[in-house]
């Protein structure tokens, strides 16, 4: 995939003054999920700053999953919303009674 545009997908989340930020970058096989958290532990004079990075590689976008089964999901409500109206065309163009 040389020269192409790879896809790459990032979400953050605070709370509590603490950051935990999820990259996702598309790579040749799969994807390169990247987990960050940084911010403080500890009270008063114990507080101290942490940052810590995990990464691993996914054969799906993490990130997307959710999102493509709920598209799916919307499709087929969609077919399945239709079908009354298929049935009742089909029916009347057969000459028989409505649905």
């Amino acid at each position: 995939m040389h020269g192409e545009d790879k896809e790459r997908y990032s979400i953050s989340k605070e709370e509590n003054g603490n950051t935990k930020k999820v990259t996702v970058k598309e790579i040749e096989n799969g994807y390169l999920v990247c987990i960050t958290e940084c911010g403080y532990k500890g009270e008063g004079d114990n507080k101290e700053y942490y940052s810590e990075d995990k990464e691993f590689y996914s054969k799906t976008n993490p990130l997307m999953e959710g999102k493509e089964e709920k598209k799916e999901e919307e499709k087929v409500e969609s077919v399945l919303s239709k079908l009354p109206d298929f049935m009742n065309s089909l029916a009347s163009s057969l000459g028989k009674l409505n649905i």
